[in-house]
């Protein structure tokens, strides 16, 4: 019968019908175009027991890998050692060394006492030796307080041509000095603490020979007797006595 309310329910069931077969097309065409399940086009006449099997590994089997090369070590720089170089060692020796004797002019040969001008018994002229030993005072002023220490020196030479032997010089202090020490810088010295007496046993010409006393001054020195005189003596003779004396003018001052 084809009453309204039949033909309204058809048209629903029909309708259904055609909404769920488009519902299946969707989900088809989505199900198509998703990137995820797309497949390649199988070639013709591949089928899916056609497909090769795995290989099966086995554990027990171990991969060898062979070098393609020995590594060869990089050769290193030999290196030289220097050897040692030796280096000689001096040892320096202390060696006593005696005082020299002051420098001096030669001494005219004894044996030639003419100077011939001429040959074959021509005449000469004579030369006169003289050997003239003297004393000079290195200090002619002395100026000190009563407890100083004070140095009195002079010089022994020969202002002569020839070389003046045992020579001496004598110097007694006064009683205002005490002799401290006496050194020479050539020959022998002897002294007590009132005087000195110094030996050289030659003295060439224009030798110098230094002569040093320290005296302790232990009083006032009062004029006229305020100095200190050395006196020097040859044993060759000295015809010059005017420069064998040399004298020191002492002064003490009070605090």
């Amino acid at each position: 019968m084809n009453t309204p309310a039949n033909k309204i329910g058809l048209l629903l069931f029909v309708g259904l019908i055609v909404i769920g077969i488009g519902l299946v097309f969707q989900s088809a065409a989505a199900y198509a175009l998703d990137p995820t399940h797309a497949q390649q086009p199988r070639p013709f006449g591949f089928q899916d027991n056609d497909a090769p099997e795995r290989p099966t590994l086995d554990p027990s089997v171990t991969a060898t890998v062979q070098p393609s090369a020995t590594p060869t070590s990089i050769p290193q720089p030999a290196t030289v050692t220097p050897s040692p170089t030796s280096t000689a060692v001096v040892t320096a020796t202390a060696t006593a060394t005696a005082t020299p004797r002051p420098t001096s002019t030669p001494e005219p040969d004894p044996g030639d006492d003419n100077n011939d001008d001429g040959g074959g018994g021509g005449g000469g002229s004579s030369v006169s030796r003289v050997s003239d030993a003297a004393l000079i005072s290195q200090k002619s002023i002395i100026v000190a307080g009563v407890g100083d220490y004070v140095e009195i020196a002079y010089i022994v030479t020969n202002v002569g041509n020839t070389v003046a032997r045992d020579v001496t010089v004598t110097d007694r202090l006064p009683s205002f000095l005490s002799l401290v020490e006496a050194t020479t810088s050539w020959g022998e010295v002897d002294f007590d603490a009132q005087s000195a007496v110094v030996t050289v046993d030659a003295v060439h010409p224009d030798d110098q020979v230094l002569v040093r006393l320290v005296v302790h001054v232990t009083g006032d020195a009062v004029p006229p007797d305020n100095y200190n005189t050395a006196v020097l003596a040859s044993g060759s003779g000295d015809d010059n006595m005017g420069n064998n004396r040399a004298t020191a003018l002492i002064w003490t001052i009070t605090p």
